[in-house]
């Protein structure tokens, strides 16, 4: 008889729907516990090239890296492009630096009056 049974074709596709509900909600568990390790290793800058954040020439260090406004020399390459037009004459920089053996690092800089 019609219109006295269950209709099975609503029962499925609400429980195929229910079931990728389930499937999405898995999956993006899935990727967020994947992706989790990405920034939970501590802050950001801590890993990789480290050697960007050793500056320049010693007197800037012994400045406590505050060499902005005071780069004369050719050391103002690294800490401040724009100072370069106030150089006198020619200045050649070369900077070693060697930390615990792992890490060295040799910078050349060569700024001439125009």
């Amino acid at each position: 008889m019609p219109g006295t049974g269950i209709r099975f074709d609503r029962i499925n596709s609400k429980w195929r729907s229910r079931r990728r509900a389930c499937y999405a909600a898995a999956l993006a568990c899935a990727v967020m516990a994947a992706a989790q390790p990405a920034w939970a290793d501590g802050d950001p800058g801590d890993a990789g090239a480290l050697f960007l954040r050793i500056g320049m020439g010693a007197r800037a260090s012994a400045m406590g890296e505050g060499y902005v406004a005071v780069a004369e020399d050719a050391s103002s390459v690294y800490w401040n492009p724009a100072a370069m037009a106030a150089v006198l004459g020619t200045n050649l920089q070369f900077t070693h630096d060697e930390y615990m053996s792992t890490a060295r690092i040799e910078q050349l800089a060569l700024t001439h009056e125009t």
